[in-house]
């Protein structure tokens, strides 16, 4: 009877020490819970902080792509014009060699009006020249900001890419 109630108390005790056990587990449980929702919360408000930035990204992206298109066009613009300039010089040319060989055919008193002509027609051409070097330049200028935009354009492009993976990873 005293081994059997000596058991009794072994057992009552292991019983107890269960019971410390489970609650210190429970508790436990209860700590981890706590610290799984907060975590879920901060990988919630980093995975909209990834969103927004990759919105703002490929926002960025669309403007610079606008911009780029209206350098393009500009560009375009330009080079129309630097054809037209073109065109002009060399219609001018030809006119002013055709008063330069009647100017030589004239009567010498005829001449000087013809030289007065030849002159005027050659400050057209040096405008019209110096009008054509102004528009290439231009021109240059354009293409260099155009390229400046263009890899601006990447950069965004690799960033918007770099963010794309970071929440697939976050996702993930």
């Amino acid at each position: 009877l005293e081994e059997m109630r000596h058991t009794a108390e072994a057992r009552a005790a292991d019983a107890e020490t269960a019971a410390g056990q489970l609650c210190e587990v429970g508790r436990r449980a209860t700590e981890l819970e706590g610290e799984l929702a907060v975590g879920h919360e901060e990988l919630y408000s980093q995975l909209e902080s990834l969103e927004r930035e990759l919105s703002d990204t490929a926002t960025q992206r669309d403007e610079m792509a606008k911009a780029l298109q209206q350098r393009t066009d500009e560009l375009a613009s330009r080079d129309q014009r630097v054809a037209e300039l073109s065109e002009q010089l060399t219609t001018e040319r030809s006119r002013l060699e055709a008063v330069a060989s009647e100017a030589k055919q004239e009567q010498s008193s005829k001449a000087a009006g013809a030289t007065a002509a030849v002159a005027e027609l050659e400050a057209k051409l040096q405008e019209s020249a110096r009008e054509a070097a102004e528009a290439l330049m231009h021109r240059a200028q354009l293409a260099e900001s155009l390229d400046d935009q263009t890899k601006l354009l990447t950069a965004s492009s690799k960033r918007a890419a770099q963010l794309e993976e970071e929440l697939a990873a976050a996702l993930q």
